[in-house]
């Protein structure tokens, strides 16, 4: 009789402590409803959160579907392994070094997407804090920038191949005879630098108060006639010739668009 009192006693104390494991898991798996971040999981834009230790504990659910990754590989420091190996010492220390000054910040750096893929994202963070004013963290929104990316160095494949031609090039407003672009060859024919050029008008450096862009009139006084249009290496655009003066003095033929 004693015995099946000792028995019962020991399978209550162990029920006992099965039902507080229980809890405890059932706890930790099913954290204190919050709406804010059940908002934010409907966002497009990738959501992240980080706590007043620095430690990212949130993602939204685009951020998880882009990445791949499952919420508990995300937090802490966990989300810092999709960074791309060239941009993650930057990327780290341009969070933590506006994380303590509690100021916004901006940057862009390549994330792994889920497909092995690595898309440039730009990234803005905020400092947040709760109703009276502590400090609780950082909260920040992702954008797939790769599109714009890719446009930027093409226009800067464009400009290098553009300043590399023995061809005078600009660009100028039809309404006010300003140099919106220059190429490197017209700034040594004219003998000013990029910056200077771009502050001028067309007139500024007309060696005629005559000669005008627009249906270009040539003064009489010019022996040489003037090169023909062209649309050599401008991708379509014709290169309208014009006489100007450089800063030397000096007057020759360039072209515009």
């Amino acid at each position: 009789m004693q015995d099946n009192k000792v028995k019962s006693s020991l399978r209550g104390t162990n029920d006992l402590k099965a039902a507080r494991k229980t809890r405890t898991v059932v706890s930790i798996a099913h954290p204190p409803h919050d709406p804010n971040l059940t908002l934010l999981d409907y966002f497009p834009a990738l959501i992240w959160r980080a706590n007043t230790e620095a430690k990212c504990d949130y993602f939204n659910r685009s951020w998880l579907e882009f990445t791949g990754r499952r919420l508990e590989q995300e937090k802490g420091d966990g989300w810092a392994r999709g960074v791309h190996p060239e941009d993650l010492k930057g990327c780290l220390s341009h969070f933590r070094k506006a994380f303590n000054a509690r100021q916004p910040f901006v940057m862009e750096y390549r994330l792994r997407r889920a497909d092995g893929a690595y898309r440039w994202i730009l990234d803005c963070g905020r400092p947040i804090k709760d109703p009276t004013g502590q400090f609780t963290g950082y909260i920040g929104s992702c954008f797939d920038i790769t599109e714009r990316k890719q446009a930027e160095a093409s226009l800067d494949l464009f400009r290098a191949l553009v300043d590399k031609s023995s061809d005078g090039l600009e660009v100028i407003d039809p309404q006010t005879g300003r140099f919106l672009d220059v190429n490197e060859t017209t700034c040594q024919r004219l003998g000013y630098q990029r910056e200077e050029l771009l502050t001028m008008r067309v007139p500024d450096i007309e060696a005629e108060a005559g000669i005008l862009r627009s249906g270009v009139k040539r003064s009489k006084k010019y022996a040489r006639p003037a090169p023909k249009p062209s649309k050599a290496g401008t991708g379509g655009k014709t290169v309208r010739p014009f006489r100007s003066r450089s800063a030397s003095g000096t007057s020759g033929w360039t072209g515009t668009t």
